[in-house]
Order: C-alpha cells, then structure tokens, then sequence
C-alpha cells in the first residue's frame, strides 16, 4: 500500500497541509518523509485539513470533486483541543458523504465515544503526539537529555499548580481554603498556587494578550493573599508563547522536586463559562457532546517521574489507563475517579492528608517501592516512546495501513 499525502505549495493550502504525524511538526519537514509526499492530486491517497481553517467549506469542494472519480481519504486534524459544537455539527454533516475508514479525525478527544458515531478517529493511544510535536516544546529535549546528576532531587512533598480557571480547579481550592489550607498544607514542604487566569484575549491592535482572573471567590482570594508570592509574570501567555521550551523545562525541574502532583488537567472549554465563571454540566457527554482530554498538565509528572493525582472530569484516570499510562489511587486505597467536582475534590483532599501526615523518610519507602518503581518507570518510558519522531510516525502508518487490509 502506498502512503502519498497531498502536500500544497501554494499559499492558499486549502488540502494540503502536511500531516504532523509524518514528521512531528506540521512545516519544515526534512527528506525522510518525501516518499510519503506528493503536490499532484491525482495521485494523493490521503488530504489533510485542520478543522479550524476558514477555509474548509472550499477544501470540502475540491476534495468531493476528486471523490468522484476514486477513493480518497480526509484526515481532518483538531490540534490541541477537542470539538467545538460547530466543528462537531460540521463533521456530522460531513461524515454522510465520507465512509468510514475514509474520514478520520485526530484530536485530543480522550473519551472516543463522543465522536464514535460519527467519524472514525485516530486510536487514543496516539494523543501525546499532538502535545509532543507541532513544532512544540511541552516536554523539552533540553529536560530529557539532562545528566542524571543535574536533575533536582526530590525532596519535598506535594505540588499543586493552576494556571486557568476551570470548575474542577475552583472546586479544588475552594475545599483546600475550607480545610484550612493555608494554615493546614501552606509549608516547606509544600507548593499549593492558584492563578485562577481566564482565557487569553485579544486587545484592539491584535498583538496583545489580556488575561483576567476568574471572578470566583477562590480565585479572588489567592490574587489578593498571595500575589507577592505567585509570579502572575511569570505564567503570562505571552511568555509561554514565545519562551515555551525554557517555560517547561523550568516547569519539570520544579516537578522534579516534588513526591506527589495534583494534575489540575484541562476541561473543555465549552463544558463551563469564563465570565461569569459558570459550570454547564448538560454540555459533558452524554448529555452533551464534551468528553475527556489530557496532555502536558498529566506529562508533566510522568516526565519527573512523580507520582500524581488528577483532578477533572470523572472517569479520566479510568481512560488514561486505557491509553496506557499508569496512575495510583490505589497505593491509598482511596476512590475518587467517578466522583465530580466538590466530591472528587473532598477525596482528594483525603489523599492530601494522608501525604501530608507522612514524614519525608516513610514518603521515600513508599515512592521506592517496587510496583510503585514500575509504574514510574513504565510513565516515563511512555514520555520517550512518544517523544521519539519515527515512532510516532510508523504507528499512524501503521493504523492507516491496518484501515486499508479491512
């Protein structure tokens, strides 16, 4: 079977964006993946779009035109955030002119039953690719090559860190402030910081981002009580965008000193507002059609080789677990993966008290043990298996190719 990717030349690039998973970044690719290339349509298997591109109603005409007279496959590629009601509507539509193995979608979709009925998407497994590449720095080589020396050395106990505001994170530090946090958790041995930062906006000129702390009382009270001790600079998008490489490096070394992370993850944008900061539970599958997402935020530990708790949407350890990463409610015994919100956020905090409670020493017997060893080790290794360019590449060949021996 051959693979030949439609690849655009021209400024419009209507069809022919190159796929990230050929080379791990969508411009600049190098000679190893030119035989999977082709700028001849008639000759392209495969047509690539992003799905937020103003100008996919044109793609949807030239790739029909040539889907009259051969079969053609459109991976429609959602980069780094799962759908959005119109982008879910407009697949829908889309998917009764397509087969099924030949529109694919690749997002970062978790809960791949939200989208099942209507498209065929790229397996779950393959997800960290879309945080690893894309010509981005999440998970830093400057970090994976350090000596073993010049890595932090763990020493400290828990790290808790949220830079946007979204219900499962205000629900967190609302129950850390009614357990009395400060007094309770605030020490040495501890980092617990809330930002609470809306959604990046544009001012008029375009160039300049703005970003807002969530009117919430949570997020409110760690601006105004900690302000001097939370850098707001520091974590500005402006800086992520241009420095993200040493903004994630930083990141990981701080991780690195840390036993234990609460993974404060993403939830879809449209499963709650900004302002005012709203939860809108009927928009999360199954009553809507938002599901699950993971990336850097769940990364980061496994990177530093922590072990971590996250904090979401119910059921997200469960599908991480699925994909094949490891997580450890269990070395507690302690439930929390079905709950929602302010319950999830109670239990955790049972697992915050048990961390709290241990001395640095029965903290290193626990975090040496050898099933917990294992699945730090297994985290880790699933970091650089997915970091590696050929690997990500030969596995969506091969998923292609498997489409095409059905």
């Amino acid at each position: 079977m051959d693979f030949k990717f439609y690849n655009d030349t021209d400024t419009e690039n209507l069809i022919g964006m190159v796929p990230f998973f050929l080379n791990g970044t969508d411009f600049n690719h190098d000679d190893s993946i030119a035989e999977y290339l082709t700028t001849n349509k008639e000759e392209a298997h495969y047509f690539c779009t992003h799905i937020r591109n103003d100008k996919l109603q044109r793609a949807l005409s030239l790739i029909l035109e040539i889907k009259k007279t051969r079969n053609i496959v459109w991976i429609v590629e959602c980069k780094d955030e799962i759908l959005s009601t119109i982008e879910y509507d407009f697949l829908k539509e889309l998917s009764s002119k397509f087969k099924r193995n030949e529109l694919l979608l690749v997002s970062a979709e978790l809960k791949k039953e939200v989208t099942d009925d209507i498209v065929l998407s790229f397996p779950d497994y393959l997800i960290p690719y879309q945080y690893l590449h894309h010509n981005r720095s999440l998970i830093p080589f400057s970090f994976l090559d350090l000596p073993k020396n010049e890595i932090p050395t763990k020493e400290k106990k828990i790290l808790s860190s949220a830079r946007k505001y979204n219900p499962c994170r205000d629900s967190f530090y609302k129950t850390f402030l009614e357990l009395g946090g400060e007094s309770k958790y605030m020490n040495s041995l501890n980092e617990f910081r809330y930002f609470g930062v809306t959604a990046s906006t544009m001012d008029n000129s375009n160039k300049t981002t703005n970003e807002f702390v969530a009117d919430t009382e949570t997020a409110n009270y760690f601006k105004n009580k900690f302000s001097d001790i939370h850098n707001f600079t520091k974590i500005k998008g402006e800086r992520m965008l241009w420095s993200e490489g040493d903004y994630y490096h930083e990141l990981l070394e701080e991780y690195s000193k840390y036993y234990f992370s609460i993974v404060h993850e993403t939830t879809p944008k449209d499963t709650f507002t900004d302002i005012p900061p709203t939860f809108l539970p009927n928009n999360i599958w199954p009553t809507g059609i938002y599901g699950l997402q993971f990336g850097e935020k769940t990364m980061l530990p496994m990177t530093s080789k922590s072990i971590f708790f996250v904090n979401s949407y119910s059921d997200i350890e469960k599908h991480l677990n699925k994909i094949g990463i490891e997580t450890f409610s269990d070395i507690f015994d302690i439930e929390y993966d079905s709950l929602m919100l302010d319950d999830r956020s109670k239990k955790m905090f049972d697992i915050i008290d048990i961390v709290n409670n241990m001395s640095i020493e029965d903290i290193q017997k626990l975090y040496n043990r050898e099933d917990v060893q294992e699945k730090l080790e297994k985290n880790y290794n699933y970091i650089l298996y997915h970091r590696n360019k050929t690997n990500c590449r030969n596995d969506h060949l091969e998923f292609l190719k498997s489409l095409n021996e059905k």
